[in-house]
């Protein structure tokens, strides 16, 4: 089993609307209201892609308990610790006339230190019953910043594969114990390593610093530019047969016409948690982990996924490495 852990949970809510601008009233032209934040997100397309899951972390307030029922009402299996304060609400707003997203971002409840112990120990017991277990998204106020460091050398003590999909302090801070794989985007690696992520030849340049910092695989996502790969000697003899250094991938997409890109990141997370339980070689592992991504962007729910559509698209995502 997969164990999804999301510190911030949301009520995410898609509005579409026409001609979106600030200032204006506009009345919303539909409507669509899930239970997120980045771990839900990635728990849900594991799910839609018939892995077993369990989503965990904070959960506050009655906007909390509306999120433990819209994943009951998804079969998404859960074990939440409860905390007083609501849970955030975040909001997309889609203009159907220009295609631009934006998004407004609450900041989430404040979590005290007695919470934070509730959770390890929770976390400790549902690790009995996981092989990989995804940690994702922004921290809630007044949480130690070594949540996830601490969270990650639990796993690795266990024996079980962790990937780490956050940003800033948390991500930096991390590194160090040596979760299985990061899933930074472009511009999260640029605000931590202070040069840009223009294209795949930068990112793989990136990658490679990362791996120094002490994660096992780094992967950069470069939007519609799909994702760049790299892994070390941690796991190289798992996924390939080369020898000598970093190994570096980059796979793309095929053009899509996207629906909804909220989420494209987190379903990338999941594909990549199910092929670590899987055991898929490297090629595959990033072919799949871009054709999940973009199966996501032609769903109207964020963290949606089809699977005729994975099937498609992964004959048509292309995939050359990169040099040393």
């Amino acid at each position: 089993m997969i164990l999804t852990v999301t510190l911030n949970t949301a009520i995410d809510k898609t509005y579409w609307v026409e001609c979106f601008q600030a200032g204006d009233v506009k009345r919303v032209k539909k409507v669509i209201a899930t239970a997120g934040g980045k771990g839900l997100n990635v728990a849900r397309v594991i799910h839609a892609l018939g892995e077993p899951v369990l989503a965990t972390g904070f959960v506050g307030g009655f906007t909390g308990r509306y999120i433990e029922s819209k994943l009951d009402e998804q079969q998404v299996r859960h074990d939440f610790v409860r905390l007083d304060e609501e849970s955030r609400t975040c909001i997309n707003i889609i203009d159907e006339t220009t295609g631009v997203h934006t998004e407004v971002l609450e900041p989430g409840p404040a979590v005290m230190s007695g919470d934070t112990e509730r959770l390890l120990k929770r976390f400790q017991t549902l690790l009995e019953r996981c092989t990989v277990v995804t940690l994702s998204g922004s921290l809630p106020q007044s949480i130690d910043v070594d949540i996830y460091k601490r969270l990650i050398t639990i796993a690795k003590e266990a024996g079980k594969k962790v990937i780490l999909d956050t940003s800033g302090e948390a991500l930096m801070r991390s590194m160090g114990a040596a979760p299985t794989l990061i899933k930074p985007n472009r511009n999260e690696v640029s605000q931590i390593l202070g040069s840009p992520v223009r294209d795949a030849g930068e990112a793989a340049r990136a990658v490679r610093e990362l791996l120094a910092l002490g994660p096992e695989s780094a992967a950069i996502s470069l939007g519609s530019d799909g994702v760049v790969l790299g892994w070390g000697a941690g796991l190289r003899d798992k996924h390939s047969s080369r020898s000598g250094g970093a190994t570096v991938l980059w796979a793309r997409p095929p053009a899509i016409q996207p629906v909804n890109t909220v989420g494209c990141g987190d379903a990338m997370v999941a594909a990549f948690a199910l092929v670590l339980r899987r055991g898929y070689a490297a090629e595959a592992m990033v072919r799949f982990a871009v054709a999940v991504s973009a199966a996501s962007a032609l769903t109207t729910e964020t963290g949606g996924c089809r699977v005729d559509d994975v099937a498609e698209l992964m004959e048509l995502v292309e995939v050359r490495q990169l040099g040393r």
